[in-house]
């Protein structure tokens, strides 16, 4: 079931949860469940998976994306 389609984006809900798509970038996706916000990333053979991202325990930081972290500041 698609939800709401504006501009760049298309989301839609379904067993899978709720699922964000950049139009532009088919393969740019966020995935909505219960507990968790996970991310579709490509392996080396551009094979798509999804990795959990962030949940109630944190956020994991193998797929941070960022020019600089002062942890100091954390």
């Amino acid at each position: 079931m698609v939800l709401q389609n504006a501009g760049e984006q298309s989301v839609t809900w379904g067993p899978e949860g709720i699922v964000i798509t950049d139009a532009l970038e088919p393969s740019e996706q966020v995935r909505l469940i219960g507990g968790a916000i996970l991310i579709k990333t490509k392996d080396e053979n551009g094979i798509g998976t999804w990795k959990t991202a962030i949940t109630s325990k944190g956020i994991a930081a193998d797929l941070i994306t960022a020019g600089r972290i002062n942890t100091g500041e954390i």
